[in-house]
């Protein structure tokens, strides 16, 4: 009774009268079309944290959800190799693709590693480029004080349940406050989801590091807007969505869940900022056919926001923890049945902000 009273208790003190999914269940999520694709993006945190926090209990927390949600396609932030292996020992059913920041796979540097079920899907083409004045070498812009590399990690998949094929791009944008770093890599991931994925259905995840909510990590609304744009509009001004190039899943679907809270949590039960940092957008190819219907529809969209029980001593409550500092998102995709029409991307490459 007593944990009971203290799970109602937070979800008071943390989420106010708004009502949130806090999803502590087991069974696995079910879907509306076993065809579909569930396609996660998920900053896991490095190898930090201490106690109930540390990596070493975490990564049962990933693979918790991963499975529980039946995840096909995760584009993962953060982890290292050490990690990425551990996970896929705990998680048999998927592989990876991408190399670390560095462009190699040594331990000790960060991935954007995209994680796929092995049995469903195969890697048609793979590669990486770097957020940089020079993408095709391990590098990062001169603006950028805060001196690490940057990438992002694309792959061709064939789907083996639909014959399907399509892109996935994830990234992970500069943390600091640096607009302009952010900016120059959004039109850098623009131009070459341009160049190496045209006429191709693309996603793209990643946890884009920036926020337009008052008072929270890297707000700054213009920066905001110029990078993602009007986040209530299908067609908004920023690099990414400008000239409705890509769109954000989020405003895809009326099936959403906890749309008014924040990805991020920095692994505290107390964090209360709506901060969305991590997105999952695709392109018009895999938006329409001639006659305006969609060629890849979006069945939901969800912010997972899930709590995991420590263990307590007797007569003491209950503490929760998080799997990582961000939520994953997720997103619920299908394809429709018919070929649509090639897009025209002449203008993609037009849009620049950065001098």
């Amino acid at each position: 009774m007593k944990n009971l009273f203290y799970l109602l208790s937070l979800c008071l003190m943390l989420f106010s009268c708004e009502k949130v999914v806090l999803d502590d269940s087991s069974p696995m999520q079910k879907r509306a079309d076993i065809s579909s694709i569930r396609l996660a993006t998920y900053n896991t945190f490095g190898p930090w944290g201490s106690g109930s926090n540390s990596w070493g209990v975490r990564k049962y927390r990933v693979k918790s959800i991963a499975e529980e949600y039946d995840f096909d396609i995760i584009g993962t932030q953060e982890p290292q190799k050490s990690q990425i292996d551990d996970l896929l020992q705990l998680m048999p059913q998927y592989d990876f693709v991408g190399k670390n920041a560095n462009g190699n796979l040594l331990d000790g540097v960060h991935f954007d590693a995209i994680f796929y079920k092995k049995n469903r899907f195969n890697v048609v083409r793979e590669g990486q480029f770097w957020l940089s004045d020079t993408p095709g070498v391990p590098s990062y812009f001169p603006e950028q004080t805060y001196t690490t590399n940057l990438a992002c990690t694309y792959a061709l998949f064939s789907d083996n349940a639909t014959g399907k094929e399509f892109y996935v791009f994830n990234t992970h944008f500069l943390a600091n406050h640096e607009d302009i770093v952010r900016i120059k890599s959004a039109e850098l991931v623009r131009d070459s989801i341009c160049k190496y994925s045209s006429n191709y259905p693309v996603f793209l995840t990643g946890d884009f590091n920036t926020s337009a909510v008052p008072n929270s990590q890297n707000y700054n609304p213009n920066g905001y807007n110029k990078l993602i744009g009007n986040n209530n509009t299908l067609t908004a001004d920023g690099i990414i969505t400008g000239d409705g190039f890509l769109t954000d899943t989020y405003n895809l679907t009326q099936n959403k869940e906890n749309p008014n809270r924040g990805t991020i949590n920095s692994l505290d039960i107390n964090y209360s900022h709506n901060v969305k940092f991590d997105h999952i957008f695709l392109n018009p190819y895999a938006r329409a056919n001639s006659n305006g219907q969609p060629y890849v529809s979006v069945s939901s969209w969800k912010n997972i926001i899930k709590l995991f029980p420590s263990v307590s001593q007797p007569g003491q409550t209950t503490p929760y923890y998080f799997s990582s500092d961000h939520n994953p998102v997720m997103v619920d995709l299908y394809f429709n049945n018919f070929t649509p029409t090639e897009i025209n991307y002449e203008a993609c490459t037009k849009i620049r902000i950065s001098n």
